[in-house]
């Protein structure tokens, strides 16, 4: 049992670490509205992760209170998730 939150780095991944982080913040946003930035968002998280992710901010029943997500990546296809038209 873990008492200090900073002693996760020491037993799981770098990847593992991000993606609780970036959950949880994702969850507050969703859930109460306001913003998300993440830097190199396919950074240790594979495609699947990070489109569930976007789907999650595009899906009006999930994000009900307008949370917003943005990123930057190096992966164009990322954006083929959005409608742009």
């Amino acid at each position: 049992m873990l008492n200090n939150p900073v002693e996760l780095n020491n037993y799981l991944s770098s990847g593992t670490v991000k993606g609780m982080v970036i959950f949880t913040l994702a969850q507050e946003v969703l859930k109460n509205g306001g913003y998300i930035v993440v830097d190199e968002i396919e950074n240790h998280f594979n495609k699947e992760i990070v489109t569930t992710l976007m789907r999650f901010f595009m899906d009006m029943k999930v994000n009900k209170h307008g949370g917003t997500l943005i990123f930057s990546t190096h992966y164009p296809e990322l954006l083929d998730e959005y409608d742009r038209g």
